[in-house]
């Protein structure tokens, strides 16, 4: 009965949700942390015909469940008024751990929260400050993590100028 409750849940919000861009859009975030005193980088690389971008992470462990993140994003638009080189950032996020995801057992939990300023140069610079906070979900589905299924449900908002706003509303 619960289980479909909960999957009645996300499939309301999942038709109601639109489309949010928050620590990398169409990559999900798994629901582990580096662990206590301990590194990771990381680098992803998308391409498509308007653009080329890659996105630089390096997250750091503060304790056994909580981690913080800086990053940046790089790369080149081709089909756009602001086309050349590129780059934003930085990126600021937290993730903390709740649940260990475990072989043939519930899955793992955690939240990821952040946000990023407008700071940058050309194209993929944003206009406006955003946030966003979003819930990690990893299952284990066989041991030794041969086969995994992350999913990401979460929010992020991006501010507008008040003059924006204002000249919206009237």
């Amino acid at each position: 009965m619960r289980i479909g409750i909960g999957v009645s849940v996300l499939i309301a919000i999942s038709a109601a949700a639109r489309p949010a861009l928050a620590v990398r859009p169409f990559i999900t975030d798994d629901a582990r942390v580096v662990g206590d005193d301990q590194w990771q980088v990381e680098t992803s690389f998308r391409a498509d015909r308007f653009k080329f971008q890659n996105l630089n992470l390096a997250a750091y462990g503060v304790t056994e469940n909580l981690e913080v993140t800086l990053g940046f994003l790089d790369g080149y638009q081709r089909m756009s008024p602001d086309r050349g080189l590129s780059i934003a950032g930085p990126l600021l996020r937290g993730k903390c751990l709740f649940l260990d995801s475990k072989p043939k057992s519930y899955p793992g939990i955690a939240i990821a929260f952040g946000a990023t300023p407008p700071a940058g140069a050309g194209g993929f610079k944003p206009e406006n400050w955003s946030e966003f906070i979003f819930l990690c979900l990893t299952e284990t589905v066989l041991d030794r993590e041969r086969w995994m299924w992350h999913a990401n449900v979460g929010v992020a908002v991006e501010n507008r100028p008040n003059d924006l706003m204002k000249s919206t509303l009237t």
